[in-house]
């Protein structure tokens, strides 16, 4: 999915939902598919259905912010963000979705509260520096999302797969860098 081969990836899903169709692993998974496939509409549902089954998957939670913030629906977001970071605060995506919420929805200065802690407190070797992309890039800050993204790519982090593809990195998109 994160190549931009989404007909391929959907046939993956289906074959796997057709050996497990209650997979929760499988739904969440296809939840975030359809983020990064913008289909913002079936991803939020796939992500409310794991959500009934498990509340507190921090994951399929923080997918269904991704949605409701690259859907333009960042009233919505706010109040999953908040969950989502009082279930585990201590994860780097909590607080960066949380922040990019509370930037998007006009709470500036709990934003660069949020911000100044993380810069603080992560590195590329946290795997937070895509994260860290994101809440730049969402903020309009272009140059520190590219620092971020140049720190993930020095330390060979795995969520760089993402970048190509993620809605919350689409201002980064046209840049050459």
């Amino acid at each position: 999915a994160y190549t931009g081969r989404f007909d391929a990836a959907r046939e993956q899903f289906e074959l796997v939902g057709e050996i497990d169709p209650l997979d929760g692993g499988l739904r969440h998974n296809l939840g975030h598919f359809l983020v990064v496939a913008r289909e913002y509409e079936a991803a939020e549902r796939e992500l409310l259905r794991v959500l009934e089954v498990e509340p507190e998957d921090i994951s399929a939670r923080l997918f269904l912010v991704e949605v409701l913030l690259a859907s333009g629906r960042h009233a919505q977001a706010l109040p999953e963000a908040r969950h989502a970071h009082a279930a585990a605060p201590q994860l780097v995506a909590t607080r960066g979705m949380l922040a990019i919420a509370l930037w998007l929805n006009g709470e500036r200065a709990g934003a660069d509260a949020l911000v100044g802690e993380l810069e603080g407190g992560v590195n590329a070797e946290t795997s937070g520096a895509v994260v860290m992309a994101m809440v730049h890039a969402m903020r309009g800050d272009r140059d520190r999302a590219f620092a971020w993204l140049d720190a993930a790519a020095d330390a060979h982090d795995i969520h760089l797969v993402c970048v190509p593809t993620h809605p919350l990195l689409d201002a980064l998109h046209g840049d050459s860098r």
